[in-house]
């Protein structure tokens, strides 16, 4: 597998399909510190949904642990489209370990935040505690949008502990905004600089 070409391809804004296999197949490549970082950097940068998430899942295969520390530790940033994204990617994970982290999210003062905390907590609950705190979201002053993610994953939640399997666990993520770098070296077809992000550890 070259190496060199998925780093290329992974940045090809006019193609997005070749970004998102890019994005897949570097989970596949090992001991290349540098895919871990562009994989990092398109869970925070990258407009699109899905490469988002196959940049989450390749580095829940290269680093699993490490991943989920990672996206744990920016659900504590001051800015809100970090910690957003931060929520979703938990989910994406799928590891249930998480689930202390997202629970926290559903009190975050920022809407959005609410909303990804809620849908990652179908997707990671199991027990009555995750429903409960679900729960109380259902009341007259929260916005519809996290009413209605709240009532989803708590079914979700109980189609689980009854042995059922979801239809809604596939669900896609909202559209998120995120910026690139720069025009040569950006994930989105866009001149707007980001708020840059290295993690830092690999």
């Amino acid at each position: 597998m070259n190496a060199h070409q998925l780093k290329k391809d992974i940045f090809d804004a006019d193609h997005p399909e070749k970004q998102i296999k890019a994005a897949y197949q570097m989970r596949y490549v090992q001991s290349d510190l540098e895919v871990v970082h562009i994989l990092f950097r398109a869970c925070y940068e990258a407009k699109d949904p899905k490469l988002q998430q196959e940049a989450v899942r390749s580095l829940g295969t290269l680093k699993p642990d490490r991943t989920m520390e990672t996206f744990i530790k920016s659900t504590h940033s001051h800015d809100e489209e970090k910690r957003m994204r931060a929520y979703y990617h938990l989910g994406t994970l799928s590891n249930p370990n998480a689930i202390d982290a997202v629970l926290r999210g559903l009190t975050d003062p920022d809407e959005r935040v609410r909303k990804a905390a809620a849908v990652s907590a179908g997707r990671l609950g199991g027990n009555f505690e995750v429903i409960n705190a679900l729960k109380r979201l259902l009341n007259g002053f929260e916005p519809d949008s996290i009413k209605i993610a709240a009532g989803i994953s708590i079914d979700m939640i109980k189609k689980r502990m009854n042995g059922k399997q979801s239809s809604d666990g596939n669900r896609s993520f909202n559209k998120q905004v995120g910026e690139n770098k720069n025009a040569q070296k950006g994930f989105n077809k866009t001149n707007h600089a980001p708020t840059s992000y290295t993690p830092k550890g690999f």
